[in-house]
């Protein structure tokens, strides 16, 4: 899954959510009919997915500028119809529907947008939340240092 946006109408953001689909077998259907009292279709799937991915910037700086944040999660997914240029799905156990629609080669542009996904996933390795988190912490403590130290140097001049 990507979805791409603009933050503020201005700065553009893209996030993407990549995941390995996984096709249940009989057992696991029953067992999930069972826990949610719905029937499910021959195309229930299981998807691991990785940590969320979020790239900052034009698109052409996107697959440096990224970094995951969050745990890796997983859903069980049901797509009871499956057409040549669409897909319905529904999620197995919250209900939640969704609507895929396919993009045809033909359409160059939304092709392109569709396939922006592999050059996020791909190339340099994020930086992980837990590096921002440390950064930002650092930059705080050096911010809350030198407020003080510039503090004490101004407040020393004045007792000259």
């Amino acid at each position: 899954n990507v979805v791409m946006l603009k933050l503020f109408s201005v700065f553009p953001v893209s996030v993407v959510l990549a995941g390995i689909a996984t096709l249940l077998g009989e057992e696991e259907r029953r067992l999930v009919e069972e826990r949610t009292g719905r029937e499910v279709s021959q195309n229930l799937v299981k998807v691991d997915f990785a940590p969320p991915l979020i790239a900052f910037g034009p698109k052409f700086l996107q697959k440096y500028l990224k970094l995951s944040i969050g745990p890796c999660t997983d859903v069980i997914l049901d797509t009871p119809f499956v057409g040549a240029g669409l897909r319905l799905g529904r999620g197995a156990t919250s209900g939640s529907r969704f609507v895929f629609g396919r993009v045809p080669p033909s359409d160059a542009p939304r092709t392109r947008s569709a396939e922006f996904w592999r050059q996020l996933v791909s190339g340099s390795n994020p930086i992980s939340g837990r590096a921002v988190g440390a950064l930002s912490l650092l930059f705080l403590l050096v911010r809350v240092a030198a407020t003080v130290a510039v503090g004490e140097f101004w407040g020393g001049l004045g007792e000259l």
